[in-house]
């Protein structure tokens, strides 16, 4: 239920609706999200490195790079 959507306001009745969109407002710029208000994204996009992780080199790679400028 991280995002309502248009299909899914038929099902829900309007304190569920009303619940879960405080709970969103709550949780915005905190660190942790529950996992249902979480984005909802494909398990790929979920496990990918974050930029800052991706863009990290080990000592080894970086001796490496010194050599051979």
């Amino acid at each position: 239920m991280a995002r309502i959507k248009v299909h899914e306001l038929r099902n829900k009745s309007k304190p569920d609706l009303l619940t879960q969109s405080k709970r969103l407002l709550v949780y915005k710029n905190k660190k942790y999200l529950p996992l249902d208000l979480s984005p909802k994204k494909f398990r790929a996009i979920r496990k990918r490195l974050t930029k800052h992780h991706a863009s990290l080199t080990t000592d080894r790679e970086k001796k490496k790079k010194e050599m051979y400028l």
